[in-house]
């Protein structure tokens, strides 16, 4: 076989064409670069040395976000490749290198592509009240299930529900799930969230539940 023929079968439209080849042209770039190009996940079967290859690695990615998953650990750390693949798709932040997944920026980025991508975050973010109040903004009240145990208190709740939409207020007896039940034993803040929405009578102490009653 030679270049042309090799060239010939990766450009067919069906995927596992690079998989059929020897491993002499699963190691030539050409040939590489056309299969991913046009299926990015044919990067699982090129060669190693492929792998860690920018460019190759830029082409599946930009084709299939997912194919981070095979690029070396070289380029799930690299800031330009991992930013292409969550541009198109968020939730491949989960194959990026740890501390592209403690980047706030990129995870930002990433969220606002999917809010699934979230999930993927370096949990240490979490312990940031900030993060957690940007990322409430941007993907609404999933985000509060990420909140560390030791923050879901009356502080961090106050200062959250200052941040809620009259949307995220009609879901609110979700939220407050999250949270401890100390949240809602302070009868001001108590009665200030009953008043936006009685079903969160649900998480409040028996003392304001019979006060509302």
């Amino acid at each position: 076989m030679n270049k042309s023929e090799a060239l010939k079968i990766v450009s067919k439209s069906k995927t596992d064409r690079l998989i059929k080849l020897t491993e002499e042209w699963r190691k030539d770039k050409e040939v590489v670069l056309a299969a991913v190009k046009k299926h990015g996940s044919e990067l699982e079967f090129a060669d190693a040395s492929l792998q860690l290859d920018k460019d190759i690695v830029l082409a599946a990615v930009t084709s299939y976000g997912k194919s981070l998953y095979y690029a070396g650990d070289n380029l799930k750390g690299d800031i330009e490749v991992v930013t292409a693949v969550i541009m198109c798709e968020g939730c491949a932040l989960a194959y990026a290198s740890q501390s592209l997944q403690k980047n706030r920026s990129l995870v930002m980025t990433a969220i606002e592509q999917h809010y699934l991508a979230l999930q993927y975050a370096d949990k240490e973010l979490f312990d940031d009240i900030e993060f957690i109040l940007t990322a409430v903004n941007k993907v609404g009240n999933y985000a509060f299930q990420f909140i560390p145990s030791n923050l879901r208190d009356e502080s961090t709740f106050r200062l959250l529900i200052n941040e809620l939409t009259p949307d995220m207020n009609r879901e609110l007896n979700s939220i407050l799930k999250f949270f401890n039940n100390a949240s809602l034993k302070n009868k001001e803040l108590a009665s200030e969230v009953l008043g936006w929405n009685g079903l969160a009578l649900e998480y409040a102490s028996d003392e304001h539940r019979s006060d509302e009653n």
